[in-house]
């Protein structure tokens, strides 16, 4: 591999990494690829660190930095579709090595150490294992023996599944006495091999990273300050052996979930790692909580809420079973009032800590603040005569509609302003919102406050909730 001697932040503009990937079936091939700029590689990491399903979206942040900086014309878009993982991992961690060179720290494996701790911690692990599998299969360009997709994996199983696929095995066959165990220990020791085989060189990146930098990087700023106070705990200086690593996995685990962790969060202002998921029907709840929530001093983001609309009702019970399947921390479903069936089958299935929340007053464009409503319409679409609060609920009841957007919907149609866009209008109600709010604090909507609260309440006290 050939990378630069330089780790200024613009001096690779012109380097080339070569990356020769090799396999007794196929012999060895050569790609050429550009070194990434530094707001790309950097733009990389951070999306390493976001909360969705790992193996997915590791592979996803893979392909998006090789397409961005390949040159050879036989890496086409196809072509690194089918790319077995392990010719990924290889081909992103050498783009990184252009930066740092090849030699990652002991601290390295202890971040992706971490790393692997917290996704053990948001995700189940037998669905972790289960989907990392799976994804390495669909990209296995021989066939892989069905037994793999079916049921728990012996410890020979799983060492010959990462041997043949280019994995380190150490700590899986060299486990041995009380730590070694069988079934749960075994998954982890298998995602251990995973994690550290392709180490990516996170000090080094950390270190480079610059105070200016952190609003456009949150999680890697988030991942620095792991680093400073893990080199605090006197951690990084011990060594990670298959003798070791299920106790200090565990570690790690507890470090997590103590008191302690979440008082080092506070002080240091960071951006949590997911705690709830909130699953809503749309793109304008997604929009809109966030910027409620900020009224009330509150930052989703650092509180752990992630928010994933899903694209209509019909969609909210097949997204609540996959997820539930996969993750370890409480799903909250917000529903309209029209989706009363959905909800009665949500609460007949869910998992004890989840909870479905349905807005009485019928859609969430309901329990917008008229009076911001008819203030959006004014200054966004200046109709004639401007519309005041009176005349759109008398427009409503003289047409005989219910329904915010149902009202609205009417009223484009009334004054020639084309078709209603929920998303469109949530956009400008925020910017509504938020204008009036730099004058004087403005509370939101009480029926917002009250689901804001509620979606706290399950966050920090999950284990008290059942579905209701």
């Amino acid at each position: 591999m050939n990378h630069s001697e330089s780790t200024t932040k613009t001096g690779l503009a012109h380097q080339t990494v070569a990356v020769t990937l090799s396999s007794e079936r196929e012999g060895s091939v050569c790609f050429q690829f550009k070194a990434p700029g530094w707001d790309n590689l950097a733009a990389s990491a951070n999306r390493l660190l976001k909360f969705e399903f790992p193996p997915i979206r590791e592979i996803k942040v893979y392909e998006r930095l090789i397409k961005t900086n390949v040159l050879s014309t036989g890496l086409s878009k196809k072509a690194l579709e089918t790319l077995p993982r392990h010719y990924l991992e290889i081909i992103y961690a050498h783009l990184w090595q252009a930066w740092f060179g090849d030699q990652t720290q002991l601290a390295d494996e202890w971040l992706s150490l971490f790393l692997l701790a917290e996704d053990l911690d948001g995700f189940l692990l037998a669905a972790l294992v289960q989907q990392d599998i799976e994804q390495i299969g669909l990209r296995d360009t021989g066939a892989t023996p069905s037994y793999y997709y079916q049921g728990a994996l012996n410890r020979e199983q799983m060492a010959t599944f990462l041997a043949r696929h280019g994995y380190r095995t150490d700590f899986l066959t060299q486990q041995e006495g009380p730590e070694g165990g069988s079934g749960g220990s075994l998954e982890l020791l298998y995602l251990v091999c995973r994690r550290l085989t392709h180490i990516l060189p996170w000090t080094a990146l950390l270190q480079k990273l610059e105070p200016a930098e952190v609003e456009r990087y949150p999680r890697l700023a988030y991942l620095k300050s792991i680093y400073e106070a893990m080199t605090q705990k006197g951690w990084l200086d011990r060594q990670i052996s298959p003798k070791t690593v299920l106790r200090q996995l565990n570690e790690l685990s507890l470090w997590l979930n103590h008191k302690d962790f979440t008082a080092f969060g506070a002080v240091h202002h960071l951006a949590r790692p997911v705690k709830s998921l909130v699953i809503v029907e749309g793109e304008t709840e997604k929009l809109l909580l966030p910027v409620f929530a900020k009224a009330m001093n509150l930052d989703f983001d650092r509180l752990g809420i992630h928010l994933l609309p899903a694209g209509g009702k019909n969609h909210v019970l097949s997204i609540y079973r996959q997820q539930a399947k996969t993750l370890n921390c409480p799903i909250f479903t917000v529903l309209d009032q029209d989706a009363a069936d959905i909800a009665a089958e949500l609460r007949a299935n869910a998992r004890k800590g989840d909870y479905i929340f349905s807005i009485e007053e019928g859609e969430f464009e309901d329990i917008y603040d008229l009076s911001l409503v008819v203030k959006t319409i004014n200054t966004h679409y200046q109709p004639y005569p401007e519309v005041t609060m009176h005349s759109l609920q008398t427009f409503a009841l003289e047409n005989q509609i219910k329904g915010r957007v149902q009202t609205l919907r009417a009223l484009w149609q009334a004054h020639n302003l084309g078709s209603f866009d929920k998303v469109r209008f949530a956009t400008q109600y925020a910017e509504t919102f938020q204008q009036i709010g730099q004058a004087a604090p403005v509370p939101p909507p009480k029926a917002i406050r009250r689901l804001i609260e509620t979606i706290l309440t399950v966050r920090y006290s999950a284990k008290a909730h059942q579905a209701s």
